[in-house]
């Protein structure tokens, strides 16, 4: 009698001592499903579809937007008053993926970068560049230029591109009557808040059709 007590006691613990490890399993994949990091009930809907899952939320939706070391930039992109179409947009991105990555200045929040002119308004000015779409705001003090030639400094190791004298022009207004979309700039802008110091046009460089 003695024997069978200890066998039915026995079959009680190795019964409890199982199920606490299925418990324990369970609440763990339960966890991982609640978060989205395993989400067995997409992958099992019929079996474990009953399963809780955290709601993405504003935070953690996919925003739409490219992002990469440097900058994020919208990818449905904010149209301007003054816009190429979309076919051109295509091209200036195809062309612009060739320039090389934004340059830090000595302030760290400010780059320059090679760029392709895309659309415009009162107060802003849109560019393709190697990142992706800017729209730059600009106010009164933005310089707009413009290089008449790119020119090339050799000595026996090194060649050097280096621009020709600038010519300013009087006003934005003038800049972008003279200035055709496709063309190729400088532009001088700081990351924070997207905002350009100045805008050099390259004369001598065709623009993208």
């Amino acid at each position: 009698m003695g024997n069978k007590l200890k066998s039915l006691a026995l079959l009680k613990v190795g019964f409890f001592e199982v199920f606490f490890v299925l418990l324990v399993l369970v609440l763990f994949f339960g966890v991982l499903n609640f978060f989205n990091i395993l989400s067995l009930s997409k992958i099992y809907p019929n079996q474990l579809g009953w399963l809780p899952h955290q709601q993405p939320t504003a935070q953690n939706q996919t925003s739409g937007t490219v992002t990469n070391k440097q900058f994020s930039t919208t990818a449905g992109f904010t149209k301007l008053q003054n816009q190429a179409s979309d076919s051109q947009m295509k091209k200036y991105q195809a062309f612009a993926a060739r320039f090389s990555n934004p340059a830090p200045q000595k302030n760290s929040n400010n780059y320059i970068s090679n760029a392709v002119f895309s659309g415009y308004n009162n107060q802003t000015i849109q560019v393709v560049i190697k990142d992706g779409i800017l729209n730059l705001n600009f106010n009164q003090t933005t310089l707009f230029q413009k290089f008449p030639t790119l020119t090339t400094s050799k000595n026996s190791s090194t060649s050097t591109e280096m621009l020709s004298k600038s010519i300013g022009y009087s006003s934005s207004q003038d800049f972008f009557k003279n200035v055709s979309f496709g063309s190729v700039l400088l532009v001088f802008f700081s990351k924070s808040d997207l905002k350009t110091t100045q805008v050099n046009y390259i004369e001598s460089i065709k623009p993208l059709l």
